[in-house]
C-alpha cells in the first residue's frame, strides 16, 4: 500500500517538476534526482518525521547529479568506495564518496598548499577496523601514536593516523603565533 502511494506521489511530482510543486511530498529513502540545477533529495525519517522531498538549488561552481550538488567538475567514485574518504585530483581538498556516485569535496576544508599542506589519503586502522581517511598533511612523517602538537610556521599540527603531520589550527588567522604546539598572543 505504501509503495503504491509512493508511486502515485512520485508520478504526480514528476509531472509537476517544472513547477517545483512537490517539495515536502512523501518519498522513499535514498531517492534523489535533478531538475536542472535543483537537487531533489529524500530526507527525514526516524526522529525527523516522515521522509519528504527537499530541494536545494545548486550554486555557481556546482553541478547537480543524482539529487546532490557536487563541486565542478563532478568526479565519479566506485560503489566499493561509498562512505570512504579520499582527495580531489589536485590533492587540495579531502572528500567523501557518496551513494550518489560522486566525490563530495569538503570545500570548507581546503588544504593550505601555500604553507606546504596537501591532501593525502590511505587506509588506516581505527577502533580495530580498516577505514579510508583523508587529511591535509605536510610531507613529514611522524609516529601515528604521537599526540604532541607541533608548530609549522604559525600553524599547529599533530600526527595523523596516516603517519604524517596534519593541519589542526591556523594561529595567524586568529592574529596569534604558534609556539610549543599552541596558539599564543603576539607580544
Amino acid at each position: 500500500m505504501l509503495r503504491r502511494r509512493y508511486q502515485q506521489v512520485l508520478v504526480a511530482c514528476l509531472l509537476a517538476l517544472p513547477f517545483a510543486a512537490c517539495a515536502g511530498a512523501e518519498c522513499l529513502s535514498g531517492s534523489g534526482h535533478c531538475d536542472g540545477n535543483v537537487a531533489w533529495a529524500c530526507n527525514g525519517g526516524g526522529d525527523k518525521g516522515p521522509l519528504k522531498w527537499e530541494t536545494t538549488t545548486c550554486g555557481a561552481g556546482t553541478t547537480c547529479e543524482n539529487g546532490v550538488c557536487f563541486a565542478d567538475p563532478p568526479v565519479a567514485c566506485k560503489a566499493d568506495r561509498v562512505g570512504t574518504w579520499g582527495c580531489d585530483p589536485s590533492n587540495t581538498y579531502p572528500g567523501q564518496c557518496l551513494a550518489a556516485g560522486y566525490w563530495a569535496w569538503a570545500l570548507d576544508r581546503k588544504c593550505a598548499t601555500s604553507s606546504g599542506f596537501t591532501c593525502q589519503s590511505g587506509k588506516v586502522v581505527q577502533d580495530g577496523t580498516e577505514v579510508w581517511m583523508a587529511a591535509c598533511v605536510l610531507n613529514s612523517t611522524c609516529p601515528p601514536t604521537s599526540s604532541t602538537p607541533l608548530c609549522h610556521n604559525d600553524i599547529v599540527t599533530a600526527c595523523t593516523p596516516l603517519g604524517m603531520e596534519g593541519w589542526v589550527r591556523d594561529c595567524a588567522a586568529e592574529g596569534k603565533v604558534c609556539g610549543n604546539g599552541t596558539c599564543t598572543s603576539r607580544n
